[in-house]
């Protein structure tokens, strides 16, 4: 499908290596803009934060295939585009341009293009298909809107032809149990999928028998066989003809509850460790102590000249200063002065 192996082109190689051009933070990691050649050939140009790709960038693999979008400590991770080489690429729908992307795989809603024209626009879950989402078929012009669960149709679903639509349950991309065929005429046929015989086998070789496991796990039963089993093909029983009434068509697809146990990478680039000082230890009881009497020194008496200095002396010194002589503080500039 084009969708598997993007990995193997070589996209984790260490960030530290190769030729790197742009900012760097103070510990000398790659921090900021930047551009990069891996040993490998891959390239890219985007946001770096502490020595990883993260924020908004560019990759271009040495195989031809290439992500425009989000990066988180070094993963796709938010919304981007990719295009692989075989021509099939990973994007949003008419609304959002982007597909979501969570730990370096399809995860949340996009829509997926094949080499073939077939498209798939819906849920994913961890790569696979997941939830509900339609399938086209390009070459047939049939339509699948249902239920996916790991990559295949299973549970409630519908098939869009040209003329009829099939309403009913489906198990590993094959229509099983109870179902309706609704007609533009406004009938409906109503029916069972059964598991029969392949036509084609009947007069063919005899299938060769499967030998038992052996060695570990021999003896038990599997969790989930192969479906449809080897041989054998869903055949359509109708048993009724109806006109069209909403109570008798099978259930509608519902949407999965789906849950992921990794924690989400935050957004904020984390803060870089700062070194603090240690707090410095003071004895509080040290500013309580009165210092001892033999580390006071005596202050020296200094004559006060002019003393002492009567109300006479004062007035006498007043009427000595001339006017416009008056002293400024110091300090203080011209613009201070009192006059």
């Amino acid at each position: 499908m084009g969708d598997e192996g993007e990995d193997a082109l070589g996209e984790g190689e260490e960030e530290s290596l190769g030729e790197y051009w742009g900012e760097r933070n103070a510990a000398d990691q790659r921090h900021g803009r930047g551009w990069a050649r891996l040993p490998n050939g891959d390239l890219y140009v985007g946001q770096y934060a502490r020595g990883k790709r993260h924020g908004v960038g560019i990759y271009v693999f040495r195989g031809g295939a290439q992500y425009h979008g989000d990066w988180r400590q070094g993963l796709k991770y938010g919304q981007g585009v990719f295009h692989y080489p075989d021509g099939s690429r990973y994007e949003g729908n008419a609304w959002c341009a982007t597909g979501d992307w969570r730990y370096d795989a399809r995860h949340g809603y996009g829509t997926y293009c094949y080499p073939n024209g077939d498209e798939y626009e819906g849920t994913w879950h961890r790569g696979l298909r997941h939830g509900l989402g339609t399938y086209v078929f390009l070459e047939s012009g049939t339509r699948f809107m249902g239920t996916w669960v790991k990559g295949r149709m299973l549970g409630p679903g519908q098939l869009l032809f040209p003329r009829h639509r099939f309403h009913g349950s489906f198990k590993n991309n094959t229509p099983l149990g109870s179902g309706a065929y609704w007609f533009e005429s406004g009938c409906v046929q109503l029916g069972n999928y059964l598991m029969a015989r392949d036509p084609e086998l009947e007069f063919g070789e005899e299938e060769p028998v499967r030998p038992p496991p052996t060695g570990e796990g021999a003896g038990e039963e599997e969790e989930e066989g192969e479906w449809p089993p080897r041989g054998e093909v869903a055949l359509w029983r109708a048993h009724s003809l109806r006109p069209f009434r909403p109570d008798i068509m099978p259930p509608e697809p519902v949407s999965l509850k789906i849950t992921d146990s990794r924690e989400s990478i935050p957004v904020e680039v984390p803060e870089e460790p700062v070194e603090e000082e240690p707090p410095l230890e003071i004895d509080d009881q040290l500013f309580m102590r009165s210092p001892p009497p033999e580390a006071i020194e005596p202050e020296e008496a200094v004559p006060e000249e002019g003393w002492p200095f009567d109300e006479e002396d004062a007035r006498e010194a007043a009427l000595a200063v001339e006017p416009g002589q008056e002293e400024t503080e110091e300090g203080m500039g011209d613009e201070f002065a009192t006059t």
